[in-house]
């Protein structure tokens, strides 16, 4: 189900906080956000029950995740604004929690992605 973004790995966070990336829609993965990198490609999810837990949750892999409110200043997220209400309803409704999806995403690793 999740199998690229399973398959992806942040190897050095510090460089890709440092770095330009421009995060889209994903046109194959609901709800999620995908930017390139020299590190390959990093996956953004939308908090789906944002304000309770953080508006961004960066997948780094092996069950790891990177929660942040305000995006890095070299990061441009391809929403207007920075609120729920901006947030496009794909993200909004998301119907699998944080929970979920990291459940789904090492069970995909464990299976070779």
């Amino acid at each position: 189900m999740y199998d690229d973004i399973a398959a992806s790995q942040v190897r050095d966070l510090a460089a890709l906080l440092a770095g330009d990336l421009v995060f889209e829609a994903s046109d194959k993965y609901f709800g999620w956000m995908v930017a390139r990198s020299d590190q390959g490609a990093v996956y953004l999810r939308f908090g789906r029950t944002f304000p309770e837990e953080d508006m961004w949750a960066l997948w780094l892999g092996d069950g790891q995740w990177f929660d942040f409110n305000d995006a890095p200043a070299r990061w441009r997220i391809g929403l207007t604004g920075d609120t729920w209400s901006a947030c496009p309803d794909p993200f909004r409704d998301d119907p699998l929690t944080k929970a979920e999806v990291t459940e789904l995403l090492v069970g995909a690793e464990r299976q070779g992605g």
